[in-house]
């Protein structure tokens, strides 16, 4: 028998000191699995092939006012509002009044234009790099369709959603 009538196991160690013994080496085990042998093996860093591009692409920017597309025209380098990073610089604007989504009496979707206010269409030529994931502007800002992005010019700040992306090189 394991437990002796004392409660020893094999004569030597009662239940708490065994139970302590147990915990340290788990404990221990857990240790160098996690720290001393590689899990799964060892594993190869992927190497990123990067590519010098210059590419073209157009932000669509809704419900502005006049005069942020009038300070849009004035062109001119962009930067990232969220880390200062340049983001190209403008090259084309057009603009067209901007329509919304409005819901009518008998709860039809309907578009209607909201007076004052314009979607642009910003063109913007950037340096970069490409790789097979995709193109980046300044350090690591990923150039995605359907991205959001926040710029900042001289002379305005403005939120729009990447619509088109082209290779320039």
């Amino acid at each position: 028998m394991i437990l002796d009538k004392n409660g020893k196991v094999f004569g030597k160690f009662n239940v708490v000191d065994f139970s302590v013994v147990l915990a340290i080496v788990i404990a221990v085990l857990g240790i160098i699995g996690r720290f001393v042998i590689p899990i799964g093996g060892a594993v190869e860093k992927e190497e990123v092939v990067k590519t010098d591009v210059e590419v073209s692409y157009v932000l669509q920017m809704d419900a502005l006012r006049i005069f942020s597309i009038d300070a849009l025209m004035k062109k001119g380098p962009l930067i990232e509002l969220s880390n200062g990073k340049e983001m190209g610089e403008i090259t084309n604007v057009e603009y067209v009044p901007y329509k919304s989504d409005y819901i009518n009496k008998d709860g039809d979707i309907i578009k209607m234009e909201l007076p004052e206010n314009y979607t642009a269409f910003v063109t913007i030529k950037s340096k970069g790099y490409e790789t097979d994931k995709g193109y980046f502007i300044g350090e690591n800002s990923e150039l995605l369709l359907g991205t959001e992005v926040y710029l900042a010019s001289k002379y305005v700040n403005v939120t729009g959603v990447v619509k088109s992306i082209e290779k320039l090189n």
